[in-house]
């Protein structure tokens, strides 16, 4: 038992001398690597701690901008906005009473509200009248937000005979029906070229989501001098240009130069922005006058209805990109 104990204590001593020595040689050669005016070890031990504490410093700033940057990044398949623009206050009135959770953002005089649609992340903006005003809207918004696509919603003059005030176009495609030459032969429009085609053609994901839309989408009725009459939906072209259209000469010109079908201010401008940017874009239209002599009255008596079916069926097609969410320029 002593002889047991004794040996047990032995290898317990020699197992403190072997610590101790090494203790000592670490320290020697830590003297010996050091000596000429090189740093001690409680010096190196400080920097090693500054070193540390500035480490944990970036790492603290990093995940302070990542949450900053979230609330911009959440919305489409990864992660980005779906951003939503109108050119007038009536056309913003029924998407801003439903958005959850906002918050209102300005820039060169713009203001964005940010919050929920539908359950999806959006960025509303209403970037008043006109072609300049659109596409520095759509600038900042691609600038400052980075949605994932964007849609232009509101409303339009109807150059397809069929149409009438409540029908809602679906843009294909959108083109800036004043953006060419003026000649002694007339105007011609723009000649195509890389980095301004003449036609801005929409995804094919965001047209399939707004075909899914146009089977189950409820619009608000027309009233008519022969009843209530439901809006259609339909697939066409929108053009675009810096003025209210309300002549019918116009209107004759513009569907055999362009094949359109529904005529604005605005729309091909920003498709024009995301084109260039690579942000898939969308236009969506309800008719609001037929673009002739009677436009501006009938603009005044049914754009409220006109501006209220556009946003239901952008609404509605929140909620379907919340089902089929990748979408691709």
């Amino acid at each position: 038992m002593f002889r047991n104990y004794g040996e047990k204590y032995i290898g317990q001593e020699n197992a403190g001398q072997k610590h101790y020595r090494q203790k000592n040689k670490w320290q020697k050669n830590w003297g010996q690597k050091n000596v000429g005016g090189k740093i001690g070890w409680q010096e190196y031990l400080g920097r090693e701690n500054r070193r540390g504490n500035m480490t944990s410093l970036f790492q603290i700033v990093i995940v302070v901008l990542a949450v900053a940057w979230w609330p911009l990044c959440a919305g489409s398949s990864d992660g980005r906005p779906t951003g939503i623009l109108t050119a007038l206050p009536e056309e913003m009135q029924v998407l801003s009473q439903h958005l959850k959770d906002k918050r209102m953002r300005t820039f060169l005089g713009v203001t964005f509200q940010t919050g929920k649609l539908e359950g999806r992340k959006v960025v509303l903006a209403t970037s008043g009248i006109g072609k300049v005003n659109a596409a520095k809207t759509a600038a900042l918004l691609l600038d400052r937000f980075h949605p994932g696509e964007v849609i232009f919603s509101g409303v339009a003059g109807g150059l397809n005979p069929d149409l009438a005030p409540g029908d809602i176009v679906i843009g294909t495609r959108t083109a800036q029906h004043d953006f060419g030459k003026l000649t002694e032969r007339g105007f011609e429009p723009q000649t195509p070229t890389a980095e301004t085609p003449l036609f801005i053609e929409a995804p094919g994901e965001l047209l399939r989501a707004a075909d899914r839309v146009a089977a189950r989408v409820k619009l608000a009725p027309v009233l008519t001098t022969h009843g209530t009459r439901t809006p259609r939906v339909i697939r066409g072209v929108i053009i675009t240009g810096d003025v209210f259209v309300a002549s019918p000469t116009k209107v004759a010109e513009l569907r055999e130069t362009f094949k359109a079908d529904a005529v604005e201010m605005e729309g091909a401008a920003v498709a024009l922005v995301c084109w260039q940017q690579r942000v898939p874009c969308m236009v969506i239209r309800s008719i609001s006058d037929k673009a002739d002599v009677g436009a501006w009255e009938d603009f005044e008596r049914f754009i409220k209805m006109a501006a209220d079916n556009s946003a239901r069926f952008t609404l509605e097609l929140l909620r379907v990109l919340k089902e089929q969410p990748k979408v691709t320029p």
